[in-house]
């Protein structure tokens, strides 16, 4: 076997393979992760036994270079985005919002919206400036299709195949066949997940070892 691999770190709650998919060959090789077997708390001790003094501070949460200002205020002044209509899976419009950026998928609260049964933002669609809702059924799905795949191996694997896959950074890998598609690579898991989201990230992980990601572009729908 030839070739530079990236695995997860050894601090599962710090681990960041998830963020670092799109890495190529050429680039693993000038990268050295000095921490990357250890956990915080093996980090700090060891800094206070070379006699540094640092008191761990609060850790920085969500997009840490914005300090208090919300992503949803951050992104309204950078993009503008307008007033629309809150629509129904089958178009009907019930409602709506102040800008498609103050909405994600799998959001409840907020909507203003009543029901029987709780609503729920299920896509969103920035040509229309709508924000589409459904309920809790309409957030699962198991299968989807990615872009712009990068293999950290530089090469393909022999497809089709099973991984451990993850579409957002807090999400808990689940098992899935991935495969060829044309320009796409299909991802069928075992079981639905909830609130896939087309733009994110999805990272096939081979045990410990990192194979490659990609922007999910599409999803399928599967009743859970």
């Amino acid at each position: 076997d030839t070739g530079l691999h990236l695995l997860k770190g050894g601090d599962p709650k710090k681990d960041q393979s998830y963020f670092l998919c799109g890495l190529n060959q050429h680039q693993l090789s000038h990268l050295v992760f000095p921490l990357g077997e250890l956990t915080k708390d093996e980090v700090y001790r060891m800094v206070a036994g070379l006699g540094f003094d640092h008191t761990p501070s609060t850790e920085s949460q969500d997009v840490c270079f914005l300090s208090n200002e919300r992503v949803s205020d951050f992104l309204q002044k950078k993009t503008r985005t307008l007033p629309g209509d809150i629509v129904t899976l089958k178009g009907e419009k019930v409602g709506r919002h102040k800008g498609i950026t103050n909405y994600t998928i799998g959001q409840r609260r907020g909507l203003g919206i009543c029901g029987s049964t709780p609503y729920y933002v299920t896509s969103l669609s920035a040509d229309k400036d709508h924000v589409i809702i459904g309920k809790e059924d309409d957030l699962w799905h198991n299968e989807l299709l990615v872009g712009s795949m990068n293999w950290i191996s530089g090469n393909l694997p022999r497809l089709p195949a099973y991984f451990h896959v993850k579409i957002r950074y807090r999400h808990q890998a689940a098992k899935a066949l991935v495969s060829l598609e044309g320009e796409w690579v299909r991802v069928v898991f075992d079981e639905p997940q909830r609130a896939i989201t087309p733009g994110q990230f999805v990272v096939l992980y081979d045990e410990e070892e990192v194979i490659g990601g990609g922007e999910i572009v599409r999803l399928c729908r599967s009743v859970k």
